[in-house]
């Protein structure tokens, strides 16, 4: 595939912006940005980040969002401008399913402390199935998959939302 691609890495600031490009070089780029990621418990700002986006991507372009979709308020930040960039751009949000949290629902109940703990885990997938419904009746595809099968199902998602450009 010799298509562009771009990268934005972010978090309560824009880390990374490489502009879509081609080559070889490009791609090293990009995996080097990639590497250099770390975990941070900030929130995310997404207003900014899709800011950049709208302003420097002119061309309609198919975007995916690697998030996480546990906590409610970050999550409504993420489908209202989501939804902005969702009417210029194919957007995708890819969520990674978290397995932790449906394992615990499956724990045998031994103490006491183990209800609150599943009590928890089921809020929290609740809220999590409460954003990708809202970010799907916006129109915006969600990839709500597990770690091992991301790079089938981004692979097919790719080449049927490139029919769409």
């Amino acid at each position: 595939l010799d298509d562009r691609v771009g990268l934005l890495t972010f978090a309560e600031r824009i880390r990374n912006w490489l502009p879509p490009a081609r080559g070889v070089k490009h791609w090293d780029a990009i995996l080097q940005a990639l590497r250099e990621i770390e975990p941070q418990l900030v929130e995310a700002d997404y207003s900014n980040a899709f800011t950049r986006l709208l302003q420097n991507l002119p061309r309609r372009s198919i975007l995916l969002v690697f998030t996480d979709l546990i906590d409610p308020d970050t999550s409504e930040a993420l489908i209202t401008h989501a939804r902005l960039l969702a009417e210029k751009h194919i957007v995708t949000v890819v969520a990674l399913s978290d397995y932790e949290l449906r394992s615990i629902l499956n724990e045998p109940i031994e103490e006491p402390t183990d209800i609150y703990k599943q009590a928890a885990a089921v809020a929290v997938l609740n809220d999590r199935l409460r954003a990708i419904a809202q970010l799907r009746e916006s129109g915006i595809t969600v990839l709500d998959t597990s770690p091992e099968a991301i790079f089938n199902l981004l692979l097919e998602h790719y080449l049927l939302a490139k029919r769409r450009l």
